[in-house]
């Protein structure tokens, strides 16, 4: 595992893309924020793995799977109780652990040989992982951002010439010996008073104004001419900060961005990257809809003790839809005075209405209806898989039907029985059995309910990062960040 998310044909593994929905639109937003993830979460980590690798490649020269992964949990245990030390630091892989050791007055020891032990059972160990954090979490991130790669002969990772570069700036701000710490991380015991002048390595601790933290706005954004930070990643860090210049230096946050695109029209400097979080946003919002449709079949089925045929159903839960032309209603839908967000919240509540959870889809519809090409192209999904560009395009077909027996078929059809081929795929495939509702004697019969849930599109990770070298504080873009965008 490298720290990649990979999809199997048709959704998730674990069994929670129950429409076949969601990998699209990961796969999207993965592209627009390249070397992030949802547990990425501090930049200053991205140093502290390019330096010891690029010391391993040095000096060490480790190329056994197993004394690396032995390498990696010491190092890691002793850089979690360093970083722990710092009364606010956050994101720290282990903290639990860390704070847990350094709370205990009995000696003036610590001893982490026994929690970084491969053999030492999962709720012992410093984390729950046993190759540590670094395989699973940074690696696959920090080759995105072309910090490392894998070495050819023996295939462990490698610094390339920009990790080298940070591995050198983090080195000049070590506050200790640096064979020193490699002996006490060997040694799986420090002494709390040496532990103490490792403070420095936290990541709240880098300095804004030193050399290592020009170095990681650099590969986050660029301006110098030897770093790629990316074309689609630099301009979604750089439309973040835009986003706070033009709400008075607001503060931004994941969903305050995601909205924000998704109700203001693109234009500026940041057109193309606007658009394409008003993609994201359409096609996962389209998602959410289609996953409390499918809540509300379930809950019609839950009101029937003997299960109810598919036709009947359908028939059911469509008896309020009016007998107009289906994009009469549609259009009477979008009309209604509310946001998007408040749309989507709505559609998500307790057992919404049919008619509540389709104003959203009707919004979307009459907005994206005609550029539907456009969220096709930026989804670019495999075939099998159902889009905000496939359903949309679907509504359009149909769009002269009567709303009442379209909405049979969008349930029937585009809801229960995808659901229903979903999951035999998976059960197929996979053998994982995420069946929500379950087809016996021709009878569906209600197994569980989906947690509807917006997806997270990393832009949390990105403000963090934007506020760990100091672009952003507290959300609002600083003086820093101000003149940052300005000459970038």
């Amino acid at each position: 595992m490298d720290g990649n998310v990979e999809w199997t044909e048709m959704g998730v593994a674990s069994g929670l893309d129950h429409l076949a929905m969601l990998s699209p639109i990961e796969n999207f937003y993965q592209g627009l924020v390249p070397g992030f993830s949802s547990i990425t979460t501090r930049l200053r980590h991205y140093s502290f793995h390019a330096w010891w690798i690029t010391h391993n490649l040095k000096h060490s020269r480790i190329t056994s799977t197993d004394e690396f992964d032995a390498h990696v949990r010491r190092i890691e245990a002793l850089y979690a109780l360093a970083c722990a030390q710092h009364p606010f630091e956050t994101g720290i892989a282990g903290s639990r652990f860390a704070n847990r050791m350094l709370k205990d007055g009995s000696s003036d020891k610590i001893d982490f040989r026994a929690a970084t032990d491969l053999s030492t059972p999962r709720e012992n160990r410093y984390i729950g992982p046993k190759r540590g954090d670094f395989p699973g979490t940074y690696f696959g991130q920090m080759r995105d951002c072309g910090l490392l790669t894998r070495a050819k002969e023996h295939k462990m990772p490698i610094p390339t010439e920009v990790g080298k570069m940070l591995a050198e700036a983090y080195e000049e701000a070590f506050p200790i010996s640096i064979d020193r710490f490699f002996e006490v991380a060997r040694a799986g015991v420090v002494d709390k008073s040496e532990l103490a002048e490792m403070l420095p390595l936290a990541p709240s601790e880098l300095d804004h104004d030193g050399q290592e933290a020009e170095l990681l706005r650099e590969i986050l954004i660029g301006g110098d001419e030897s770093v790629d930070p990316g074309s689609k990643r630099r301009r979604t860090l750089l439309a973040i900060l835009d986003v706070s210049r033009k709400t008075d230096r607001g503060a931004v946050s994941q969903e305050a961005l995601r909205w924000y695109w998704a109700e203001n029209e693109p234009n500026g400097d940041f057109f193309e990257v606007h658009t394409a979080w008003q993609h994201y946003q359409a096609s996962d919002m389209l998602r959410v809809a289609y996953e409390a449709l499918m809540n509300h079949a379930i809950y019609g089925i839950e009101e029937s003790v003997d299960g109810v045929a598919m036709p009947v159903l359908a028939s059911n839960l469509v008896v309020d839809v009016p007998d107009v032309p289906f994009e009469d209603w549609l259009r009477t839908l979008s009309a209604l005075d509310k946001s998007l967000q408040q749309m989507q919240e709505d559609a998500r509540g307790e057992e919404a209405p049919l008619e509540v959870i389709m104003t959203v889809v009707a919004r979307l519809w009459r907005k994206w209806g005609p550029r539907v090409s456009e969220l096709a192209e930026s989804l670019n999904a495999k075939p099998g898989f159902q889009t905000c560009a496939t359903e949309l395009s679907w509504i359009e077909a149909h769009r002269t039907m009567s709303a009442r027996e379209a909405m049979g078929l969008l349930l029937n059809d585009r809801i229960i029985r995808r659901h229903l081929e979903v999951a035999a795929r998976k059960l197929r495939l996979q053998g994982g059995y995420t069946y929500l509702v379950e087809l016996e004697d021709a009878r569906l019969r209600a197994r569980s309910r989906i947690r509807v849930e917006p997806s997270g599109p990393r832009l949390h990770t990105a403000r963090i990062f934007l506020e760990d070298v100091g672009l952003l504080e507290g959300g609002c873009i600083t003086d820093r960040g101000l003149k940052y965008l300005e000459t970038h």
